[in-house]
């Protein structure tokens, strides 16, 4: 079974790179204790989770959502998204990320043309929040947890299991989903363009000296529609989301690699270790030192 850390890896555009799966079954089950931030991403798969333990706030575009223990979602292919803890209690949550193709074949099936293409296209289905008890999303809830505990446990032909239930989510949502006639403003398709942009420019140049003047030039845009459009899609400043993104970066190279921790800071594009030491205490609320032995501990345990 995967566990996986909750820093994704993007390229300069913020699309994940991550392959989940293989060519011959594109789909992954992951089991994620969320110790810092999902930041702003969006891939070419679906993915579906639940929340085992604690509260997730997670960030569908300009929607945000507090997610309880128990509650689900769905993420749409192409989706721009962020998640992370409420607070600083203990959480967990599973998730599977799978290619359409699992479910609907070619692009010339029926399964693709009547089912997977109307959901992919629909473009007010960015994300779902599912909540137990409520109708046919207690289904989707138990199409998920089958689908991830066939590939926990892998039994003989547990593919069929997996596909069979990603089947029943797919039908679900598509017999569900929002009628496409409330389509996004051009505004909001500008907009959601324009963030994209601006986050793709500071996930390639986080770790160099950048302006508020650098995130607007690379839309286009003046500097108070930079700060008006992260306001109103991201839910903070340029230069908040940019501190973040830097401590995120230097805690997964803390917890994953034996790199020092001046050398993890100045990467992550912090020159100043007293004022990276309070940056990282604010956020996780313990030291780099602490941060980085308390996964050593788990290591050896």
């Amino acid at each position: 079974m995967a566990v996986t850390s909750s820093l994704v890896p993007v390229d300069e555009r913020g699309r994940e790179t991550k392959q989940h799966g293989t060519s011959e079954f594109p789909a992954a089950a992951y089991r994620t204790r969320l110790y810092h931030a999902v930041p702003w991403h969006w891939h070419e798969y679906l993915e579906a989770g639940i929340v085992r333990q604690g509260t997730v706030r997670l960030a569908i575009g300009s929607s945000v959502y507090i997610l309880h223990a128990g509650d689900g979602f769905f993420l749409n292919a192409d989706t721009l998204h962020a998640l992370r803890r409420q607070n600083r209690e203990a959480c967990e949550l599973i998730s599977l990320v799978f290619s359409p193709r699992i479910v609907a074949g070619s692009m010339e099936s029926v399964f693709w043309q009547k089912y997977m293409s109307p959901l992919l296209k629909n473009p007010v289905l960015k994300g779902l929040v599912l909540v137990p008890d409520a109708g046919w999303q207690e289904r989707v809830l138990q199409d998920i947890g089958d689908a991830w505990q066939a590939m926990e446990q892998t039994p003989e032909g547990y593919e069929f299991l997996v596909r069979g239930a990603l089947s029943d989510l797919t039908l679900m949502l598509s017999t569900h989903m929002p009628e496409p006639a409330a389509a996004l403003s051009r505004k909001e398709l500008r907009e959601e363009k324009r963030i994209r942009m601006m986050l793709e420019y500071i996930e390639e140049h986080f770790s160099e000296e950048i302006s508020l003047a650098d995130i607007a030039g690379s839309a286009a845009v003046s500097e108070s529609e930079c700060l008006r459009c992260f306001r109103n899609a991201v839910h903070t400043s340029p230069g908040q989301y940019l501190k973040r993104l830097r401590v995120q970066k230097a805690a997964a190279l803390l917890q994953s690699t034996g790199m020092k921790i001046n050398e993890a800071a100045a990467l992550c594009g912090f020159l100043d270790m007293s004022y990276f030491s309070g940056t990282f205490r604010k956020y996780y609320g313990m030291t780099p030192t602490a941060w980085r032995n308390q996964f050593h501990s788990l290591q050896s345990e």
